[in-house]
């Protein structure tokens, strides 16, 4: 994948992008999570809005959402991946694709959504926010490999 021909997607049109893997459940997210931990720089999370350290237990950060709130934060390559806990039957991350500025960024990107697909078994999608089928590019854990879907510009 040529940066030149997927850094359209990424162009500032006030809306985020997001990263799904949709079908998942408790074991799921604790792989990712699990997998997760291993991240350099390290994960970030906030309950309520403060620092908190992260649990060994995924459920703990979901009952603490439910309440609260939760936010965990992933450093990619200096672009700065944010999921808010929403449900567990779909991984959500968001980014700005201000912060995909380049080759090194899209390099990041694509390990971490590598890093999703291989921890659950299941595709690691980048689509339009909010919109989960407009599908940029998936990484597809049988294959072990990145599929850019082509698709129009709006």
């Amino acid at each position: 994948m040529e940066w030149r021909e997927i850094a359209p997607n990424f162009e500032p049109d006030g809306a985020l992008r997001d990263i799904y893997v949709f079908g998942t459940d408790f074991g799921d997210w604790q792989r990712v999570l699990n997998a997760l931990r291993t991240w350099e720089p390290p994960l970030s999370l906030s309950i309520g809005g403060e620092p908190a350290s992260v649990p060994e237990r995924v459920e703990d950060i979901f009952a603490e959402a439910s309440e609260r709130g939760a936010l965990l934060s992933v450093n990619v390559s200096g672009a700065l991946l944010n999921c808010h806990f929403f449900g567990c039957e779909e991984i959500e991350f968001d980014l700005d694709p201000r912060e995909v500025a380049g080759p090194a960024q899209l390099e990041g990107l694509s390990g971490f959504m590598a890093l999703l697909a291989r921890a659950t078994g299941k595709p690691a999608a980048l689509t339009m926010e909010n919109m989960r089928e407009a599908v940029i590019f998936r990484f597809l854990p049988e294959d072990q490999r990145l599929e850019w879907v082509a698709r129009a510009q709006s």
